[in-house]
């Protein structure tokens, strides 16, 4: 069981579970789900990630021992599921929290990454389960380059926090402020879901600035006025509205 010193919440990250190697923290947590009750606000870390996920069948890869990699159990059972993207926006901006608190200029790229200066820090995978109309539980992944110093040549669109900072993090304290963030978000999207959305645009890159994006492997301009309580984005390009899902469009970086 991981130490959970100076950790301030109610529930979220109380009970930890730590493995030097997993598949995948998610596979493993679901996993879990499966054999037993698990409590709400249960933790899963590991060092390294053998076949780690990111959106809609992504790789993510990661440095042995220097990351967090994580996954975090929620039973957001008020949530319907035509609203389900609130719960993400919460995560995102949990995520962001916490990075800009050790230096500011953090974004949100949407779906579910989160950028520095234009290269990638943060992937988050979060899984869903229903029951009726409403989420029964979701397994949320985390993961951030925190500590990471040289990345593949081929990819040149990441950075680290480390990078960023000129020094390493801690790790301990880096995971116990992103769970202390998770649930401030958390509660947040309980009682305030019109603050959180423009909190969301407030981090959100592309939001009311025009930006390169890709079509159907088409370079065009966009701007971003609108994400939807089901996660389709807005935007306007050449003048025109239009409605998109994931991967219908991605952003240049």
């Amino acid at each position: 069981m991981a130490s959970t010193s100076h950790l301030n919440t109610l529930f979220i990250g109380h009970h930890r579970l730590h493995f030097e190697s997993l598949d995948s923290t998610n596979n493993y947590l679901k996993e879990l789900i499966g054999k037993k009750d698990v409590q709400e606000g249960l933790v899963v870390t590991a060092d390294y990630q053998t076949s780690g996920r990111g959106q809609i069948g992504n790789t993510w890869a990661s440095e042995p021992g220097v990351n967090l990699l994580m996954s975090v159990f929620f039973k957001p059972h008020y949530l319907n599921a035509s609203h389900s993207f609130y719960f993400n926006m919460s995560v995102c901006l949990a995520v962001a929290d916490t990075l800009n608190f050790f230096h500011a200029g953090f974004q949100v790229k949407w779906p579910n990454d989160i950028l520095f200066d234009g290269k990638k820090v943060c992937g988050i995978l979060i899984e869903n389960s229903l029951m009726g109309k409403n989420i029964q539980h979701s397994v949320v992944g985390i993961g951030v380059n925190v500590n990471q110093n040289i990345f593949d040549k081929n990819t040149n669109k990441a950075t680290s926090l480390r990078q960023i900072l000129g020094h390493e993090v801690e790790m301990r304290y880096f995971t116990n402020k992103v769970l202390e963030m998770l649930e401030k978000r958390y509660h947040q999207l309980q009682r305030d879901r019109y603050g959180l959305l423009q909190d969301y645009f407030a981090f959100l890159y592309g939001y009311k600035q025009t930006v390169a994006a890709f079509i159907n492997g088409k370079k065009v301009m966009a701007t971003i006025i609108d994400v939807l309580a089901d996660g389709h984005l807005k935007a306007e390009i050449n003048g025109k509205t239009e409605l998109f899902q994931f991967k219908e469009i991605s952003f240049e970086l």
